[in-house]
């Protein structure tokens, strides 16, 4: 298993256990607010595309926005991000 592989799994996985638990961990009140350091966001549909993910792979090569990080971290005390750029493009 490559790197890639593991970390496709991993995504996976925290989008499951995201929904699985979602509504149990809004019980919890959140006593600490949460900086996430290191996000990826990316979006395919730009112009001239983007380098990775790889178009045959159907599991992340969809927009991987703010307002999707947002709606997927909602419940669990994240208050803001880090966004790290990883192309090469620039975006003009």
């Amino acid at each position: 298993m490559d790197r890639r592989e593991v970390l496709k799994l991993g995504l996976e996985f925290a989008i499951a256990s995201v929904g699985a638990t979602a509504e149990a961990r809004s019980a919890v009140p959140i006593i600490v607010p949460i900086i996430d350091t290191h996000i990826h966001l990316f979006d395919p549909t730009r112009t001239g595309g983007i380098p990775w993910p790889p178009k045959d792979d159907a599991v992340i090569y969809k927009p991987a926005l703010p307002s999707h990080y947002e709606q997927i971290t909602r419940t669990l005390g994240v208050v803001g991000a880090i966004a790290v750029e990883a192309s090469p493009a620039r975006k003009r």
